[in-house]
């Protein structure tokens, strides 16, 4: 076990509000993921997947965590995804279009997603109260996102 925790990585994630277009009644928010410090994209413009990133920390599969801004993975050249096998104490990524793998404490992976689902819970009642449809960029709204994450609207 002293062996994995030292090559371990770090995950940080959070959310940043956009109001440029609360004018249309839409409030953004944008899901910003570093791991180590640093942003695991191969691209500034491409973005991350928050429906994926937490489905990610429940399941065993291949996701598509990294997507382009438009919200198709493919489109900025990730193709193959991102394979996740989660056990106990550890869980594996290998980043199959960036040849990458990375190794997270499991129960900080879950942690923080969680942590997201509250997050989103809560800008969503705040977009509401202002008349406001939220949405996560770059293609998620809360009429598609909570279902499918299994959060009740």
């Amino acid at each position: 076990m002293v062996e994995i925790l030292e090559i371990m990585n770090t995950i940080d994630v959070k959310f940043t509000c956009d109001e440029s277009e609360l004018s249309k009644n839409i409030f953004y928010l944008t899901f910003d993921l570093a791991i180590d410090g640093c942003s695991p994209l191969k691209n500034n413009d491409d973005s991350f997947d928050i429906h994926d990133f937490i489905m990610s920390t429940r399941k065993d599969g291949t996701y598509f965590i990294w997507t382009c801004s438009c919200g198709d993975a493919e489109c900025a050249g990730y193709v193959n995804g991102i394979e996740v096998r989660i056990g106990m104490d550890v869980t594996l990524w290998v980043d199959h279009d960036l040849e990458k793998t990375y190794i997270f404490d499991t129960h900080d992976l879950q942690a923080k997603a969680f942590m997201l689902e509250n997050e989103i819970s809560k800008w969503d009642q705040h977009a509401k109260s202002n008349g406001a449809e939220l949405c996560i960029w770059p293609s998620w709204s809360m009429k598609y996102l909570l279902p499918a994450l299994g959060i009740g609207l």
